[in-house]
């Protein structure tokens, strides 16, 4: 009898998974078709700026940064993310056109952001819309990203600012994808592998505690304190929504 009720709560439980699934898909056209509306309002702005949308301030005014800033592909990874839906060469010509926008940067080892500026832009590129060129920007950025490596922690420095001497954040696990593509060579698989193991051993203030949402500065391979690294806050709405991995994972072939 047990095992019937079980089944029977099990079953429950499914369909209404399913049924929620069901809704929420129901609502994505809607979602696109405003998105696609924001998105449009958003190109006319920047229309002049050579830069990439970051944030848009309560009055409207949009807040743009260099192709080094780490939210850099994010803007051209949602516009990929708008052309997959409806398919529109209006949605593939603009998201190619930020999308080589950040070529410049293909070799960056500034920090360990190099999954976000490249592969949410030239990583969904490759995944829409594949061509050789592409291919060869992302293995160029996972070649930068791995310098960023250190055998002795096992583990890809994020910074390289002090006082900290390894900091690691745990945006450096969405960096990861970038690496494992492109490994070919033991060196850049072992600095893929590494910190994808590593990360919930680390990350544990001097307490014992975990430290959310971000990891501890990491010094001889121990925390360095208990208290945790912080990325300054951006006061107002991102554009690229964190929420959505931001701007998406490359999901690469």
């Amino acid at each position: 009898m047990t095992r019937r009720y079980a089944f029977i709560a099990c079953s429950a439980l499914v369909s209404l998974v399913a049924r929620a699934q069901d809704a929420v898909m129901e609502k994505m056209p809607a979602v696109f078709e405003r998105a696609a509306t924001q998105y449009s309002g958003m190109l006319e702005k920047v229309a002049a700026d050579p830069n990439f949308p970051r944030t848009a301030k309560p009055d409207g005014t949009v807040v743009t940064v260099k192709a080094e800033d780490w939210t850099s592909g994010f803007f051209p990874g949602n516009l990929w993310f708008l052309h997959e839906f409806d398919g529109s060469p209006k949605w593939r010509k603009v998201a190619m056109e930020y999308t080589t926008r950040l070529e410049t940067i293909r070799h960056f080892k500034g920090n360990h952001d190099g999954g976000f500026m490249l592969g949410c832009s030239y990583g969904n590129a490759l995944r829409l819309s594949p061509d050789d060129s592409q291919r060869a920007v992302l293995r160029d950025a996972a070649a930068a990203l791995g310098t960023r490596f250190v055998p002795e922690l096992g583990l890809i420095r994020s910074w390289d600012h002090k006082p900290f001497i390894s900091p690691v954040i745990i945006d450096n696990m969405m960096n990861l994808e970038l690496l494992t593509w492109a490994a070919k060579t033991a060196a850049i698989r072992n600095s893929a592998i590494s910190p994808s193991a590593t990360p919930t051993k680390r990350s544990s203030n001097i307490s014992g505690r975990m430290a959310p949402p971000i990891m501890s500065s990491i010094t001889n391979r121990k925390p360095a304190g208990s208290a945790p690294i912080t990325r300054p806050r951006v006061p107002t709405p991102a554009l690229h929504g964190r929420a959505a991995s931001h701007g998406g994972s490359m999901g690469l072939p």
